[in-house]
């Protein structure tokens, strides 16, 4: 069975509203959203989200836009606490300009046993920034695929693929493919022609203390330009008894 949405137009504007296809029922059916859209803006806590919080998977993102903007916004497919599927993976099209600004997030994770799913990027352009006066300066903008369950059974992390010719990470911004517990971090692969991180920006894989899972691996290609700014950093490290990538 399969229950999938498709959505096609111009311009899409998304102000604290949602469009989802969460999985929380008994009745087993890959769920997919598919949007094709020339311009998409998200603001003010606007969702995109195929999640999983009981037994089945959780379904997939495919997005394709000539502009999409994120403004205290995401896009998710996340295997919640409890849930015992997977997470579906998210994949990205932005001909001209994606843009993650102020708590915005992008994500495939998973905070139970199943794993994450893939995160897929491609863009001309790239830019992310947590902004320094936003509503929530604790909450970072981020793209993830991380694994957060301390329980035994705890799922893997998966890998994000990034492919864009400029890539900007602003203030607080990361991508990361991180561990809490005994699944693994999963793997960073970032092609571009410019690639700056500024203002305690980040990429990792890390495995965080008391996880026993190891980190994954951070693979960067800059054609060009590779900046690392103001307290910002490249990491695959582990503290605990995971190995690094």
């Amino acid at each position: 069975n399969m229950a999938e949405m498709f959505l096609s137009g111009k311009k899409l504007q998304m102000n604290n509203s949602e469009i989802s296809a969460t999985s929380a029922s008994n009745i087993s059916a890959e769920k997919r959203i598919n949007i094709n859209i020339d311009s998409i803006n998200m603001i003010e806590q606007s969702h995109i989200r195929a999640d999983t919080v009981d037994h089945n998977n959780a379904g997939k993102v495919n997005i394709n836009a000539n502009e999409l903007l994120l403004n205290n916004s995401s896009i998710s497919s996340i295997a919640w606490d409890n849930s015992t599927g997977n997470a579906g993976n998210v994949t990205i099209t932005a001909s001209n300009l994606l843009g993650i600004h102020n708590n915005s997030y992008i994500a495939s994770d998973t905070y139970s046993q199943g794993t994450a799913g893939q995160v897929s990027i491609l863009a001309d352009k790239l830019e992310m920034n947590t902004g320094k006066n936003n509503k929530n300066p604790q909450f970072p903008t981020f793209i993830s695929s991380s694994t957060f369950s301390s329980a035994s059974n705890a799922g893997n992390a998966n890998k994000i693929s990034i492919d864009a010719n400029i890539i900007n990470m602003g203030y607080r911004s990361s991508i990361g493919t991180n561990t809490l517990g005994p699944g693994n971090g999963g793997s960073i692969n970032i092609s571009s022609n410019e690639l700056s991180l500024l203002n305690s920006s980040s990429i990792s894989s890390i495995a965080w203390h008391n996880s026993t899972g190891d980190a994954g691996n951070v693979t960067i290609t800059a054609s060009n330009l590779l900046g690392i700014h103001n307290n910002s950093y490249i990491a695959s490290d582990t503290y605990s008894q995971g190995t690094a990538g």
